[in-house]
């Protein structure tokens, strides 16, 4: 039932949104769209828009990869594997924090606007860290681990999808060895490689 209302107020919205000229978005930081200038190459920043503007979605690792080595091999940038690997993982952690930023803007935009107007919003005087000083380089503290905590899982991942690649770059080089070829049946057909 609730969805019905849904979709009737949505075609209510839109009709009204074209009758005033207006634009049928709502304002909320989620719905605007995505900007990125954090690498030099405006061909990659381009395509890292495009992506998360038309996905909705945040983008993995090997999504921010595989644009980065997409304009690579488009726009002929030369950039080689380890640049490759640096851009990305730089590229993901800035696209990373901007998104987590909006999406905190925009749960801010949603949250408040559904208080009563007799609720006490928490300002800065009001956190325990703005007059506690050890508490607030506690969390500083906290916030630096954590970065280099999330740097760490990123570069893990970045050696796995290294050594994927390299595992399947030798795959591909050695597919027209007759004899890699022979050894890789023989193992399919359920011998062991050293009965070779």
């Amino acid at each position: 039932m609730e969805e019905k209302y849904q979709k009737k107020f949505v075609k209510v919205w839109n009709k009204l949104c074209e009758i005033k000229e207006s634009s049928a978005d709502t304002g909320r930081p989620s719905q605007r769209k995505f900007r990125y200038t954090g690498t030099r190459y405006p061909e990659i920043n381009k395509k890292i828009e495009k992506f998360v503007n038309k996905k909705k979605c945040f983008p993995d690792y090997n999504d921010i990869r595989d644009i980065i080595v997409s304009a690579n091999n488009s726009r002929a940038l030369h950039l080689k594997g380890s640049a490759i690997d640096r851009l990305a993982r730089e590229a993901f952690s800035d696209v990373g924090d901007q998104l987590q930023k909006r999406r905190e803007e925009d749960f801010k935009y949603t949250f408040l606007g559904h208080l009563p107007r007799d609720t006490k919003i928490v300002r800065n005087e009001d956190d325990p860290a703005y007059e506690d000083k050890s508490l607030q380089l506690k969390l500083e503290e906290n916030k630096k681990v954590s970065r280099i905590r999330l740097n760490a899982v990123i570069e893990k991942f970045v050696e796995k999808q290294d050594k994927r690649g390299s595992d399947k770059m030798e795959l591909e080089h050695s597919a027209g060895n007759p004899f890699i070829k022979q050894a890789f049946e023989v193992k399919i057909k359920g011998a062991s490689l050293s009965a070779m």
